[in-house]
């Protein structure tokens, strides 16, 4: 996987950031360009957090226990 400062991990982060918080990502990662490369890394990135939070309970989620 990309080191996490690349600019696939960065776009993968913000993803997940903003689907599971609502929060924008800062201009120099929302302007950053999807190539072939980064977009896979970051939907694989949006699909495990999305199953992370379909089986770790909500309040266990917010604490980082699970």
């Amino acid at each position: 996987m990309a080191s996490l400062n690349s600019p696939p991990a960065q776009l993968a982060q913000a993803l997940v950031d903003f689907s599971v918080h609502g929060s924008f990502p800062e201009d120099a990662i929302s302007s950053l360009p999807i190539d072939a490369e980064s977009l896979p890394i970051a939907i694989k990135a949006l699909s495990d957090a999305k199953a992370k939070l379909q089986v770790c309970a909500p309040a266990n989620y917010a604490l980082r226990i699970c």
